[in-house]
């Protein structure tokens, strides 16, 4: 994994850590958790898994 992968998986991170906790915290609506975070959760694996085919190019 390069610096830059490296980077997008931290800041992923930091996102993820900062939804849940925003959901948690704003009690938010289980229908609103159960279609947001695993949307959030594609986007990131596809954020991810582009950003190494970039890379390997």
């Amino acid at each position: 994994m390069t610096g830059q992968c490296k980077k997008l998986v931290i800041s992923n991170s930091i996102l993820w850590g900062a939804a849940i906790i925003a959901a948690a915290i704003l009690s938010a609506p289980i229908i609103l958790t159960t279609i947001l975070l695993p949307v959030l959760a594609f986007i990131s694996i596809s954020n991810i898994i582009y950003a190494e085919k970039q890379n390997k190019i």
